[in-house]
Order: structure tokens, then sequence, then C-alpha cells
């Protein structure tokens, strides 16, 4: 009897102490809470596969130990306190996925207190051009990787050089034959591309300086502007007289535009076939000459090429800021510190945590990869070289954000 009231009392003390120990095993002040997050992330078409590539690592960094037990209710959370894990890692093992792209400013506009949201609702966007009007006042967009704007021409219209203002002439319709640029004679047909891409806007808004466009940019036969990235699209349209392969949709005369990332990686998307017949004649792109520079890996890495874009992360300021009192605006220079601030728990900490995954500046920041032994600043660099972008130069000056590997606008 006195063996079964003390074992009582004990039990009972430990469950009272049990109730007063912190179930939490996750750093104090930093963005994670133990609870493993799904987080998503939309937008851009650009940035859809080197995101993934980014989450992919993210999500298999180290972490927390977790509870395994086969029918325990806390199964795949962290362990109770007491753990030593680095936290410069996914702690929480959140799990980081990229829904389908339907262009940046869509991404962009779904973060807004104002905007619509995603389908499914997405976490943090992806985005190929820079903050426009007053998104930065609730926004933080993360620059982490270089890309240029590649123009090209088609078939045996190679080797073309053209100006910026030459350009603006094309897409303006103020010159609309290629002989009024010394070149074999043909009518010009430039083409537009969708209205919330990113890429279209670091071309048109960006870099010509938004010209109202005339009435010789083509759209596709349905009326709807294409898709970037992919010129298939271009090549199967019909043109005006909805009948294939005659003089309006002669694709030796197409002019557009395309993430050089893109173009150089995928050929698929870069290549085709005249009116889209995948039993006829191939037909290849090339790149413009565009004021008197070529995009390759190394004139974007030093950013010489004439178009050049960052490509962001785009986040709620609430959630990852540069400044210490989160979704306040000002000046971002964090000295040498990669810390970003904003918070601390649910999906909100978790995008915090693969902001600065992607923002520290060297390996020294970063834990090992356990699989490759690599540093994991050199897989997120190998993840956007395999792409076709670059990372932010610390060698040109201005360009990454004092602290970051990244260019930070908030």
């Amino acid at each position: 009897m006195k063996k079964s009231l003390i074992l009582g009392a004990a039990l009972a003390a430990l469950s009272t102490f049990a109730s007063v120990v912190p179930a939490q095993a996750a750093p104090p002040g930093t963005g994670w809470d133990d609870n493993p997050d799904v987080v998503v992330g939309g937008g851009s078409d650009t940035t859809y596969l080197v995101s993934q590539r980014l989450e992919t690592l993210y999500n298999g960094t180290p972490g927390c130990t977790v509870d395994t037990g086969g029918t325990s209710a806390t199964k795949g959370k962290c362990l109770p306190a007491g753990q030593t894990t680095p936290t410069n890692g996914n702690f929480d093992h959140d799990v980081f996925v990229s829904a389908t792209p339907t262009g940046s400013g869509a991404g962009v506009n779904a973060l807004l207190p104002t905007g619509v949201q995603y389908n499914p609702a997405i976490d943090y966007a992806r985005s190929s051009r820079g903050p426009s009007g007053t998104e930065a006042a609730d926004l933080t967009f993360w620059g982490y990787a270089r890309d240029g704007i590649a123009v090209i021409s088609f078939g045996n219209r190679a080797g073309v050089s053209l100006t910026k203002q030459d350009l603006i002439d094309i897409y303006t319709c103020t010159k609309t034959d290629w002989s009024q640029f010394g070149l074999p004679a043909g009518p010009i047909i430039p083409w537009d591309m969708n209205a919330s891409s990113g890429t279209r806007a670091s071309f048109i808004t960006t870099y010509l300086g938004n010209p109202t466009l005339g009435t010789c940019v083509r759209k596709l036969e349905s009326g709807v502007a294409p898709f970037e990235n992919d010129v298939k699209p271009l090549l199967a349209d019909k043109g005006p007289d909805h009948v294939a392969g005659t003089a309006d949709d002669d694709e030796n005369n197409y002019i557009w535009w395309i993430s050089y990332g893109d173009w150089k990686t995928y050929p698929y998307t870069a290549n085709g076939f005249y009116d889209g017949n995948t039993a006829g004649t191939p037909i290849s792109s090339s790149l413009v000459t565009v004021a008197g520079s070529l995009p390759s890996n190394s004139t974007i890495f030093n950013s010489t090429y004439a178009i050049m874009r960052t490509l962001y992360q785009v986040t709620r300021e609430t959630d990852a800021d540069c400044n210490s009192v989160p979704g306040t605006d000002g000046i971002c220079n964090n000295g040498t510190s990669p810390t970003v601030f904003g918070n601390t728990t649910g999906k909100g900490g978790a995008v915090r945590g693969f902001t600065e995954f992607l923002c520290r500046t060297s390996n020294t920041q970063q834990l090992i990869n356990p699989v490759t032994g690599n540093g994991y600043r050199t897989e997120i660099i190998s993840a956007l070289n395999a792409e076709g972008f670059q990372q932010l130069s610390s060698l040109v000056a201005g360009l990454r954000t004092g602290g970051y590997a990244c260019s930070v606008s908030n």
C-alpha cells in the first residue's frame, strides 16, 4: 500500500513538472516553433524551376530531431527541449513548394493587403522584377540572382544587331521593315507578352522606358499575349489571316525577348518548328546583339550586358524584413550580419528562415549539406547556375545589400 502511495505521488509530481517545463525546443528569437509547416510560393514563370531547386535544398537542410513514433500524436514534430541542433538550417523541417506560374505581378499582388489571393493561397511570391508603385510599403523584395533579357530573332534572320532606340522604334511601329536597319527586307513582326510577366516589365517598362506599343505588335490568334519563355506558341500561331504558312506569320521576321537563363538552359523552349509542325522543318532562335553586347554567363555576372534584371523572392514585411523592427521601411544595411527579422512562428516564421538561408553570404554562415559535403552557399550558387542564372556578384559595387548576398528592397 505504501509503495502504491509513493508511486502515485511520484507520478503526480512528474505530471506537474511536465506541465511547467516548456515543450518547445525552438531557439528563442528565431523563425521556428517546432511545428513543420507547408509553405507555398507562387508567381513568376522565370523563377519557377530555380525556386524548386532552392526549395528542395532548404527542405533537406538539417534541423531538429523529430518524433518518429509510428503512433505518436506528435509524429514529425520536434522532440521536446534540450536539443543542440544548429539554428542555421531548416530547424522545423518546414516544407517549401512552388505553385504553378501565373506571372510575377499576379504573385506579388496576392501578398498585398488589398490584393487577390492566389489559388492555392501563397505565403511568399516569386518575381522576376523589382517592386512597382507602392508594393514596397507592405512587401520586401529579396533579390538573390541575376538574369539577362535576351532579345531573339528566328530562322535565317540571324546575326541581328540593334540599339535600344532601334528596339523602341520596332515596338512603337515607327520602323516596320528589316531593311530600315540595313538587313534583308521583310516586314518586322514584333511579339508582345503576358501583361503580368516580370520579363515583360523588365524589357518594356524598365529597359525601353514603357513606350506605347504600336498596332503592329502581335498577340496570338486568340487575342491573348503569349506567356513568357517559350517560343512554341508563337511558332504555331497562324497569324491574322488564320492560315498557317503565309507571309503574315513568316517566323523569319519575328522578334521577341526571353530570359537568357531559360534560353540557354532549355533549347526545347527556345526553338521549335515552322508553323508549329513537329513533323516539318526545325527553326531556331538566335541571340540579338543589343547595344553592342550579347548575354552570357560572364556579362550577366559582371552586369555588363545591356538588359539586366534581378530575380526576387518577395515576402510580407511582417514575415521577413531587413529592419530590426519588421514591417517598417528604411535603408537596409546589416553590416556583416545576414540576420533576417520578422515572424517567429507559423508559416511566416518559416518564410523568414528560408529567406535568411537564401541571403547568407558564405559557407561559413551555412551548414554542410550532409549528402554532398558541400557548404550550402556553394549549393545555392550551383542551383542558380544550373538554371542559367548567376549570383549577385560581390565585385559589382552596390549590387548587394550590406550583410546579405541579396539585394533588398523594402
